[in-house]
């Protein structure tokens, strides 16, 4: 799964028509309150379906919730509303923490070489492997730790595998 700024789901009061859900819209539970604001959206890596909505509740914003796009009951203009009730908010998959999660979410090459330190590559390994230079590599890595607010490769991959990234 991926991490983007904007996807593609089909919500039920479309009737079969796209919507495109993107960073920033309004997140409204089922009883109208604002729960906070889309950071970032999940995308299945095989249909490039929306599947997970990654947002930070209006009074914790250094807190990141993880909630399924299955529960995106309408989408009007910028705001969306969740088959969810205010009361059940909490309980959603989180990560918190000091650090600002996914503020920025990673490109498609920085996941190619995030799948590959997963993998155990070393820098060099990774440059032969994506036909690039070592120093790339370590671009691309300084970005990643920066962008997951990590300071290692285990970090880094410990991190995307709880985010559903990896």
């Amino acid at each position: 799964m991926d991490l983007f700024e904007r996807g593609l789901i089909y919500p039920e009061q479309k009737n079969g028509l796209l919507v495109e859900i993107k960073r920033g819209m309004v997140i409204l539970t089922e009883d109208g309150q604002n729960i906070g604001r889309v950071a970032a959206v999940v995308l299945d890596g095989d249909s490039q379906n929306v599947t997970h909505l990654l947002f930070s509740p209006q009074s914790q914003l250094s807190d990141y919730r993880l909630a399924p796009a299955n529960l995106i009951k309408q989408v009007e203009g910028e705001t969306l509303s969740l088959h969810l009730g205010s009361e059940i908010v909490n309980h959603l998959t989180h990560r918190q923490g000091e650090r600002t999660l996914l503020i920025e979410p990673l490109t498609r090459r920085e996941l190619e070489v995030l799948r590959l330190i997963e993998a155990g590559l070393t820098n060099r390994e990774i440059a032969t492997k994506l036909v690039i230079a070592t120093g790339t590599v370590k671009i691309h890595a300084h970005n990643i730790f920066g962008k997951l607010g990590v300071n290692r490769r285990t970090q880094a991959v410990t991190l995307a595998r709880d985010l559903k990234i990896l």
